[in-house]
């Protein structure tokens, strides 16, 4: 398996528009918005692509056979500590493969995307707080589990190519929504809340402007959570999102 030069990721743009399991992180990657790795192996009849996003997201395309499989297993099995490494996949011959396969868990992911054409209505907050576009400071600020920092390789590339919304109660910020990842056609939204600010509606609230931004970009919003975060899916669909599909998620046992 061979790791591909920058200069030439846009040449596999064709693989990644072919992937249905999240593929705006294959794009982000591919088209230079975000940070990755690409690697590549000739099999027999085709070529088998390998998307490692900055932020841990991995996906498979093209042809894929069993020794291609055994690489991204090693390479799963032998990445260090300061990055992770979670296979996403549809395919039935992935899951069967890594079935067999110590060390490993096998988990699942809802798609969800925006099936209106528009923003549905406009976010009202609650009385006291206002919304502020993610600036460099507030950049800086923004504290959590799901947070810029973790897709976006630096605050540049985040400001340059990005877009984010925080919901303040003065100088606190108790909710942020962002672009997790972006392409030329889509934009996965992150959201989160502070603790202390849940069941306020603050996050709907955030999420709401970045319908709104990526609809003026000309973009789709789409959103993916894990089958068990229950919290995320209501948000979801709470906010007009539907449920399209599913895929695996597949790590090893210490993520």
């Amino acid at each position: 398996m061979q790791k591909i030069e920058y200069k030439k990721y846009s040449d596999f743009i064709h693989y990644a528009v072919e992937n249905d399991c999240g593929r705006v992180y294959l794009l982000s990657v591919s088209q230079g918005f975000q940070r990755g790795d690409i690697f590549s192996e000739r099999v027999d009849g085709g070529e088998a692509v390998l998307f490692w996003h900055y932020c841990g997201f991995a996906y498979i395309s093209g042809k894929i056979s069993e020794a291609f499989l055994e690489d991204v297993y090693k390479l799963m099995l032998n990445i260090n500590n300061t990055r992770r490494f979670i296979l996403m996949t549809d395919d039935d011959g992935t899951e069967r493969f890594f079935q067999s396969k110590n060390g490993v868990c096998i988990e699942r992911r809802y798609l969800f995307e925006y099936t209106e054409k528009r923003l549905l209505e406009i976010p009202v907050l609650p009385s006291g707080f206002e919304v502020k576009e993610i600036n460099a400071e507030l950049l800086s600020e923004i504290h959590g589990g799901i947070v810029p920092s973790l897709f976006w390789d630096s605050p540049d590339n985040f400001l340059k190519n990005g877009k984010g919304f925080c919901i303040l109660d003065g100088s606190n910020i108790a909710a942020w929504a962002f672009s997790a990842a972006v392409s030329s056609s889509e934009i996965d939204i992150g959201v989160e809340t502070a603790e202390n600010y849940r069941g306020q509606g603050l996050a709907a609230a955030a999420a709401k402007m970045m319908i709104k931004y990526a609809f003026d970009a000309g973009k789709s919003p789409v959103w993916a959570c894990h089958c068990n975060n229950a919290a995320s899916k209501r948000l979801a669909e709470k906010i007009v999102f539907v449920k399209t599909s599913k895929c695996l998620i597949i790590k090893t046992e210490q993520i």
